[in-house]
């Protein structure tokens, strides 16, 4: 990898003590008992010394990780990113409640400023009976 590169995906992976690096490690560690290497190896279709590295906590190349995560699927996108993706889920949901709670303010809002207007399908009907169209005549 060159120097370029390795500051990219160091800028990209920049948590301070390399999260997803670990979390990656983590995962890969607890799916294999023994000759985790050479199985991860086996798995994703590298050599072993790739393998290695992964497993020591050097994060993979684009190529590897396409392979480790068609390995393992949805779980090991769980283990290594949910951590960062829950965060955002959880103030998203409250963005939305809170625009929900606005948007209700304002239906209120204008339902008091209607006032006594019944609605109708189509057009806003006066408490007298007559259709607004017919009043501004």
């Amino acid at each position: 990898m060159d120097i370029n590169m390795t500051y990219a995906v160091d800028h990209f992976m920049d948590l301070g003590d390399h999260d997803l690096q670990k979390r990656l490690t983590r995962f890969l560690e607890s799916q294999y008992e023994s000759e985790r290497a050479s199985r991860l190896a086996c798995d994703i279709d590298c050599d072993v010394r790739t393998a290695k590295n992964i497993l020591d906590r050097h994060w993979p190349s684009a190529r590897h990780m396409r392979a480790i995560i068609r390995r393992f699927g949805h779980d090991v996108i769980e283990a290594v990113f949910m951590p960062e993706i829950e965060p955002v889920r959880a103030r998203l949901a409250l963005e939305e409640r809170e625009l929900e709670e606005a948007l209700e303010r304002k239906r209120a809002h204008r339902r008091q400023v209607e006032g006594g207007a019944d609605r109708t399908p189509g057009r806003v009907v006066a408490r007298q009976g007559r259709p607004s169209s017919e009043r501004a005549a």
